[in-house]
């Protein structure tokens, strides 16, 4: 899921808003969203944008992440019937 998060939703989102935003201009229009996919799509651009959120999310997790690089990692367990979520010592 986190895999998810990370990378597709940002590498997806320029087309949710491109798509989002000729939707709503049709609409505005007075059309019912018939035609919505225009011949003239910026694909390129669109991808470009996309993986670049995609690597500054990446980024950003790396940097902000809990744990520095060599220090060992104490996986999640049961204690007292309770998960204790793993971290990094």
């Amino acid at each position: 899921m986190r895999i998810f998060l990370q990378t597709a939703i940002p590498l997806l989102l320029p087309f949710a808003l491109y798509f989002g935003y000729l939707y709503l201009a049709r609409l505005g229009r007075g059309r019912s969203g018939e035609g919505l996919v225009p011949s003239s799509i910026p694909w390129t651009w669109l991808l470009v944008i996309g993986v670049v959120l995609a690597a500054v999310s990446l980024g950003a997790m790396a940097l902000v992440g809990s744990g520095a690089p060599g220090d060992p990692y104490v996986a999640p367990r049961m204690e007292d019937g309770k998960i204790v979520p793993g971290r990094f010592e």
